[in-house]
């Protein structure tokens, strides 16, 4: 999973939607969420970007030790799982 520091990227669903993520916002959430789910989309930087890299291990130890923080992240997963053609 990723958090974006600075810059952005364009995430391209494979339904044929896209949007544009900027500083603070998080993709690639589903590949350590949802094991074994197919990929549901390309992400593309569209500038110059900084991000934070978390592994599974390490984003499963922050959710043990912070559960807010997957509660904070609900709206948002709810959010891009209905634009997902499944």
């Amino acid at each position: 999973m990723f958090i974006l520091e600075e810059g952005s990227v364009v995430v391209e669903l494979y339904s044929g939607t896209s949007l544009t993520l900027g500083p603070g916002e998080f993709f690639g959430e589903l590949a350590i969420l949802a094991r074994g789910v197919s990929r549901t989309a390309r992400v593309r930087a569209s500038t110059a970007v900084r991000c934070l890299a978390i592994s599974r291990h390490d984003f499963d130890q922050v959710l043990a030790e912070h559960p807010f923080i997957a509660v904070a992240m609900l709206p948002v997963l709810a959010r891009r799982i209905a634009e997902i053609e499944i």
